[in-house]
């Protein structure tokens, strides 16, 4: 019989440790709340509204406004740049968001937010990320 070095012997006994949670991984975060649609675009005033459509539910709703920021929101609609001043709660999926006019503007109908980090969110604690050039 061969004679083993302990060193060796003692790397064959070696039992790999798993981690306390049963080496599972935590689960990866939830993806990021997203602006999918905008509705009831118009022009009332001199102000612009619209409906911002989220891809929330009824049980995990849009979280409240009332701290957002709402003018990280800005839109060029119809040659004119809007910068928003009020942001509310319409349904569980839905924000109301009023601008007023900014100057002309030319280019195509579209929306931003600029805010990062977010302070739009919903009750599964999802943020939206800023963006730019959402059609409108």
């Amino acid at each position: 019989m061969p004679i083993v070095p302990p060193i060796l012997l003692r790397a064959r006994r070696r039992r790999h440790r798993t981690r306390g949670d049963g080496g599972h991984f935590p689960p990866p975060p939830p993806p990021a709340l997203t602006l999918v649609g905008v509705d009831g675009v118009s022009v009332f005033a001199g102000q612009l509204q619209m409906n911002l459509i989220f891809d929330t539910t009824f049980e995990n709703p849009i979280g409240d406004p009332s701290a957002a920021e709402p003018t990280k929101w800005t839109a060029r609609y119809l040659g004119q740049k809007y910068v928003g001043v009020l942001l509310a709660p319409v349904v569980e999926d839905q924000l109301f968001l009023l601008m007023d006019p900014a100057g002309a503007e030319a280019g195509a109908d579209v929306l931003s937010y600029a805010n990062a980090p977010s302070d739009i969110f919903d009750a599964l604690g999802r943020s939206l990320a800023a963006f730019a050039g959402f059609a409108i």
